[in-house]
């Protein structure tokens, strides 16, 4: 696998290219700050992978990551998701409840599509964040918390803040350390690990035991544009593992479903084979200089010469 120490938790995002190591960079470098953090970028694209990711290389980790898809609460809802209610705060509510904001004391709340909440509540968001307290709906006790909170949107946030639908204090707030995640299609040397990280999970999922892609299968995946990247990837090797017969290869009818016949007798490409092809572009891309193709995989020089000279590309190198 090429994602240097990012391997070491199978749900951590994996990547090769130089864009997915520019923002592992940043990652790694905010994560043991408080800093807010805003992650940029089109849906599908893995914001929360690195959102989670950030919080466990924080000294935060031993507390909780609580995560709030704020398109998925109706506005009239969004209060008292966020902060909570007080027993008998409207009819039905019979106990007391925490928010969000109070499940994270201590760890790091996520607000993904931050973009999507109103304007009254942007207010009173941003007020919480400022005084680090909270007051649950129907109270009037302020309860102090300590969160860390990181922030993702798709939407141009300074456009909505141009058309008064974002408050510019709040937006200013969440820039504090912008990291924008490009999408799939601009960084293509990233679908070959994704499909290898895949293909295992799908296989342990689904207690199947394939073995790989079809040469024709690895040139279609790299050749489709991945509109809702990473995670339609995703659906697609799990469609693809479903599909394929037990112990054989993925072929590209597995993963697009375009009714070509399957061969039966194409050529397989091993995980192995498609690390090689990773190593041998990175090599390529940096001249010949393995410290800096080490760089572009985010693995240290000596790995990269172990690989290359495990399958017999590194000969005469050092």
């Amino acid at each position: 696998m090429l994602d240097g120490e990012v391997a070491r938790g199978s749900d951590y995002p994996v990547g090769a290219s130089v864009s997915f190591n520019s923002v592992l960079h940043m990652v790694r470098r905010v994560a043991q700050t408080q800093a807010t953090v805003l992650f940029l970028g089109e849906r599908g694209v893995g914001k929360e992978a690195f959102a989670r990711m950030l919080h466990r290389l924080s000294a935060r980790s031993a507390k909780a990551f609580v995560a709030l898809n704020c398109t998925a609460i109706p506005e009239s809802l969004m209060e008292s998701e966020l902060f909570g209610t007080e027993r008998d705060a409207f009819t039905g509510a019979a106990q007391c409840r925490l928010g969000y904001l109070e499940r994270a004391d201590g760890g790091t709340l996520f607000l993904a599509d931050i973009g999507a909440v109103g304007t009254g509540i942007q207010g009173k968001l941003l007020r919480a964040l400022q005084q680090g307290e909270i007051k649950r709906l129907g109270s009037s006790h302020a309860h102090r918390i300590d969160v860390r909170i990181i922030v993702a949107t798709r939407v141009d946030l300074r456009e909505r803040v141009r058309a008064g639908r974002f408050r510019e204090d709040l937006f200013v707030l969440l820039n504090a350390f912008p990291i924008r995640v490009a999408s799939l299609r601009e960084r293509p040397e990233d679908i070959p690990p994704l499909m290898s990280r895949f293909l295992a999970k799908f296989n342990d999922v689904h207690g199947k035991r394939i073995q790989g892609f079809t040469r024709s299968a690895v040139a279609a995946m790299l050749s489709y544009d991945w509109p809702g990247n990473v995670a339609e990837l995703e659906n697609v090797i799990e469609r693809s593992v479903i599909l394929a017969a037990e112990s054989n290869t993925i072929d590209a009818p597995h993963l697009f479903g375009t009714g070509e016949r399957i061969d039966e007798n194409a050529d397989p490409v091993s995980l192995d084979d498609i690390e090689a092809l990773l190593l041998k572009k990175a090599v390529d891309r940096a001249r010949g200089n393995l410290a800096a193709a080490a760089r572009l995989l985010g693995i240290t020089r000596a790995q990269i010469v172990y690989r290359l000279k495990s399958r017999g590309i590194g000969r005469g190198i050092a």
